[in-house]
């Protein structure tokens, strides 16, 4: 998909909230859809790197932490 010239490029569940999806970008940016509020834009989008974001995953455990892998091979944690 294609968001205002930047690509998805992964998403995830959240664990804990239904209807709620997080999408990465080709631009650093993470969208944050929440479908059971409104489904035609995303309800949040967070400056993570100024690079693309590769992968993102959520803690087994710790259900509120996110891990954004970048394309340079950098770990964000949020």
């Amino acid at each position: 998909m294609v968001s205002k010239g930047a690509f998805h490029t992964c998403g995830c569940w959240s664990p804990t909230r239904a209807g709620v999806i997080f999408i990465g970008r080709s631009d650093g940016l993470l969208d944050i859809w929440d479908f059971i509020d409104q489904s035609h834009k995303c309800t949040i989008q967070y400056p993570v790197t100024s690079i693309g974001i590769s992968s993102l995953k959520f803690h087994n455990n710790m259900d509120h932490i996110l891990a954004v892998g970048d394309q340079e091979g950098t770990l964000h944690i949020l």
